[in-house]
């Protein structure tokens, strides 16, 4: 995986002050810079062309660069992954293809939320196999866990010393499938939030 960082190192120099008494410049703090992204949805059209260009890392190859530089990148991961059947080629039950987590490495994405209408289009199977998939892939989640605690629990990350949280929620986690809920999902309540 290709990542461009840029390091900003504070200016510290000595100036004469008086008398050969030098003074040191103050130290310029780190500037963290995030970038956020929304929907990424790696299922249908968009992971048919990449596969038949042999090239899963395709999707996000034109913004990689303005990802890459964040120190974090976070974007809503639109379409679970699994192992199990093909990807569909059309309708609203999104699949990616475990391969195509490489758009995601390619482009440096740090962190993504699960929480979306389309967090159960793969099942069950689909959340638990897409929050290991990441994981094993060094991508934090947020927004499903795998109990109700664990998706509610949001995500920290630091960067220079400095410490971001995340949470994600959706307000839908059906997408017109399900009368019922998964509590692995995080679900958009004041209360709960």
């Amino acid at each position: 995986m290709f990542r461009r960082t840029f390091l900003f190192l504070p200016a510290l120099g000595l100036l004469p002050k008086q008398a050969g008494h030098p003074e040191v410049l103050p130290i310029i703090p780190f500037i963290n810079r995030l970038v956020f992204g929304g929907d990424v949805m790696m299922s249908r059209y968009v992971g048919t062309l990449a596969h038949a260009k042999q090239d899963p890392a395709g999707p996000m190859r034109d913004i990689a660069d303005l990802f890459s530089t964040a120190d974090i990148a976070f974007v809503n991961l639109e379409a679970p992954f699994s192992d199990h059947g093909a990807p569909p080629a059309k309708g609203m039950i999104f699949k990616a293809a475990p391969d195509m987590i490489e758009a995601l490495e390619f482009a440096g994405i740090d962190i993504v939320s699960t929480a979306n209408n389309h967090a159960r289009d793969c099942g069950a199977y689909g959340i638990g196999f897409t929050l290991d998939w990441l994981s094993q892939h060094g991508i934090a989640a947020v927004g499903t866990g795998s109990a109700s605690d664990a998706a509610h629990q949001g995500v920290i990350l630091e960067r220079h010393g400095v410490r971001f949280g995340f949470l994600a929620y959706t307000f839908d986690q059906s997408n017109g499938n399900y009368k019922d809920s998964d509590n692995r999902v995080a679900m958009l309540d004041p209360r709960h939030v």
